[in-house]
């Protein structure tokens, strides 16, 4: 009778044992589907990020397009056009990268979170990827103009 009150069924023809089978069943059907839900939504962060560079880049090639003719009038091969634009974005990707990321992890430890350096690690050497990826199709777009047009133009 103890053990009835301390499960609080009054009547013991009422009551049921769960098997930790479906418990178990259940709990891998959650990670499953949040882990997949989390990689769709990485993967979307990091194809947003891509494009949002790739977009500034643009805008700064489009900037600087006189400085870049100038360089190829000179002499300057693509490859050097190239190896500045992308070496100018993935800098900068990787400060904000590094800055971010200290920034995130002193917060976590303030908070009591603990995330593994590990994937932190993976998260800013993919942030730094897709941001020297996103570099690249403006660089070489500025990289292959013609520099006496871009020079004869105001």
């Amino acid at each position: 009778m103890a053990v009835l009150a301390l499960v609080g069924a009054s009547d013991p023809t009422v009551l049921q044992v769960r098997s930790p089978v479906t418990v178990a069943e259940l709990r891998g059907e959650i990670v499953g589907d949040l882990a997949s839900f989390g990689r769709g939504l990485l993967l979307l962060v990091l194809g947003a990020g891509t494009l949002l560079v790739a977009v500034v880049v643009l805008a700064d090639t489009l900037v600087r397009r006189t400085d870049i003719g100038r360089r190829r009038a000179l002499g300057a091969p693509r490859w050097a056009v190239v190896t500045i634009v992308v070496g100018r974005t993935t800098t900068a990707a990787v400060l904000g990268a590094l800055v971010g990321t200290g920034v995130t992890s002193f917060w976590l430890q303030v908070t009591g979170t603990h995330v593994s350096v590990e994937f932190t690690s993976a998260i800013a050497i993919l942030a730094v990827l897709a941001a020297t990826l996103g570099a690249l199709a403006p660089a070489m777009s500025a990289a292959w103009q013609d520099s006496v047009t871009v020079l004869r133009t105001p």
